[in-house]
């Protein structure tokens, strides 16, 4: 943890810097705000496209989730800014399915996503500002019938099909505080907490043992996916040239998996963050 701190400073240190600055911009990069790119202004990163579309509407893609076949496309609207409040939303979609990926599969495996967000941020002063958001991310797992098993004679018909889905829905409550260190340099505390986290499934069988009798089992069952995982907490640096965008932190607790949002246990102790970016 010592060695991770000082190595973070070390390089804030280093990048900050008046050989270093190339410049600055007006806001870092930074998803924990609720704002927007500017009118035809485009986000790149190694994973993400973003652009601003209208004012104070910005429209994204994970296009890294295409070589998955899994098309990807989320929306953020800052839909209120008076004074020193900013409130936005933003809704995504998430789509793959196995035999988009396979041909061959047995059974079509589907999955949707669907996160949802408010945020609201509150700058107190120009070099310190607040942050509080909502989120809900539906996840929906479901089975396309599989292939009739014939078993028996050929001629008597007997079979028996499955198919079935699985959802888990999540709520957590995000946390953020800006602190600008200078013009360049931003340090940030975040934290994630679980609000709640429930799953359900369902399934139906079909039999047939003959011609003229048919059975087909429903199944359902929900649950609280109780789990130890609650929670993180982070600290980061951000460097915002005119340009180029870098941060570096970490974090402890639970590790929440990106889109998914589902809060997973880890038994690192600290997790590093890294994310680049270019704005133009």
């Amino acid at each position: 943890m010592n060695a991770w701190a000082g190595a973070l400073l070390v390089t804030g240190c280093l990048l900050g810097s008046p050989e270093a600055r190339a410049g600055h911009a007006t806001d870092p990069d930074v998803d924990y705000l609720a704002e927007t790119l500017d009118q035809w202004e485009f986000r790149l990163s190694p994973t993400r496209l973003d652009v601003g579309v209208y004012e104070n509407v910005s429209v994204g893609s994970y296009y890294g989730l295409l070589l998955l076949k899994a098309p990807e496309l989320h929306a953020r609207w800052t839909f209120f800014e008076r004074s020193k409040w900013a409130v936005a939303t933003q809704l995504g979609y998430l789509t793959f399915s196995l035999r988009d990926l396979d041909k061959s599969a047995e059974s079509d495996l589907r999955l949707q996503v669907v996160p949802f967000e408010v945020l609201a941020t509150y700058t107190y002063r120009p070099d310190l500002r607040f942050s509080l958001g909502v989120g809900y991310t539906e996840v929906a797992v479901s089975s396309g019938e599989l292939a009739p098993t014939q078993s028996g004679d050929a001629d008597e018909d007997l079979f028996e099909s499955a198919k079935g889905s699985l959802g888990v829905s999540t709520g957590r409550l995000d946390l953020a505080t800006e602190y600008r260190i200078s013009d360049l340099i931003a340090l940030s505390a975040e934290a994630q907490l679980l609000l709640f986290q429930r799953g359900g499934g369902a399934a139906t069988e079909t039999l047939q043992p003959d011609r003229r009798t048919q059975i087909v089992l429903h199944q359902k069952a929900n649950a609280d996916l109780k789990t130890q995982a609650r929670g993180n907490f982070g600290v980061g640096f951000t460097w915002a040239w005119d340009t180029f965008h870098l941060k570096l932190g970490l974090y402890r607790g639970a590790y929440v998996l990106p889109l998914v949002g589902t809060f997973v246990p880890t038994q690192l102790k600290v997790m590093p963050e890294l994310d680049l970016s270019w704005r133009f």
